[in-house]
């Protein structure tokens, strides 16, 4: 058994080829099956499914809007009040933030722990923080000449990217509200009579993705110039592992791998996924599933088929 952090570039390496011809020759498999999971739901076992089929590092027993998980395994809870709850990889409670005044989280980005960067969308504010959770810095988009920004991350360099939806223009900002770069507007691209609702955004290995629910994405370089569009719609949640490999949560709840050069789709079995699933989230050899009224996290182990455990 082999636990790799970037798993899918292992896989790669062991079977070159088209993403297409990536899970003909590798079975990825957890620590149950899916016919262990039929076995349970068909015979009524809700709680032994849980208890045995779904071995659990931690719970978490609170209803958040959404998640967020960083390289220190650590997992932040953004609640419908307002506050931002931080867990470490023990699953014990670090850090809290809530400022109520600003209303409901929109986004956190934590691609640099040390520097979580929280959207308030309705406000177009942005706060920085530090690793207790105690302010760095408050960025009024509206005082820096962005009132209708709709999408915000970190950038690589730990700088900002924004994206101002009635100008449909990306900024790279500093902490301070500094314009570094900026993309021609996006409606030059965007098919004519088409309104995409772009609402979060990141950046890896040197690509910025647009995300808009209902469309797809919208592709830039690192120097804010537009690539593609990707038309993907019906997606309920999103993680970037690469520019490569997409992790995807469709409208009905069903957990995937999307590799946008082919277009390629590939279904993932998730212990616990029978149940009513909100988002998940993969970090290191460990996967975080967000549900109705609670947060877990469990271990991922991928291994050959065929190969022992």
């Amino acid at each position: 058994m082999f636990i790799p952090e970037r798993w899918h570039r292992m896989i790669r390496s062991c079977c070159p080829g088209r993403a297409g011809a990536l899970f003909g020759a590798v079975v990825v498999v957890l620590s149950c099956t899916s016919v262990r999971h039929a076995e349970a739901e068909q015979g009524g076992e809700r709680e032994m499914l849980q208890r045995d089929s779904c071995p659990g590092l931690f719970t978490i027993e609170k209803e958040a809007d959404f998640i967020a998980t960083d390289v220190l395994l650590n997992c932040y809870l953004a609640l419908s009040s307002g506050e931002l709850l931080r867990y470490d990889s023990s699953g014990v409670l670090q850090a809290r933030y809530g400022n109520f005044a600003r209303g409901v989280l929109s986004d956190v980005d934590v691609s640099n722990p040390l520097r979580p960067l929280l959207f308030y969308r309705d406000f177009s504010e942005l706060v920085v923080l530090d690793p207790q959770f105690a302010e760095l810095g408050v960025l009024s988009l509206r005082d820096e000449g962005l009132p209708d920004c709709t999408a915000v991350c970190r950038a690589r360099d730990n700088q900002l990217w924004v994206f101002e939806a009635s100008e449909g223009v990306l900024y790279k900002i500093s902490e301070r509200g500094e314009r570094l770069l900026e993309s021609d507007p996006l409606r030059l691209w965007l098919p004519q009579g088409s309104a995409w609702f772009f609402s979060s955004m990141r950046e890896s290995e040197h690509y910025v993705l647009l995300w808009a629910p209902e469309q797809g994405f919208a592709v830039f370089d690192a120097f804010a110039r537009f690539l593609r569009f990707i038309p993907l719609a019906g997606v309920q949640a999103w993680q970037m592992l690469d520019a490569d490999t997409f992790l995807l949560l469709t409208g009905s709840g069903k957990p995937v791998l999307f590799f946008p050069e082919t277009g390629e789709i590939q279904p993932l079995s998730l212990p616990c996924s029978l149940f009513s699933m909100r988002q998940f989230e993969w970090q290191g050899n460990r996967y975080y599933l967000r549900f109705d009224a609670r947060v877990g996290a469990y271990e991922f182990l991928l291994r050959e088929d065929g190969g022992s455990e």
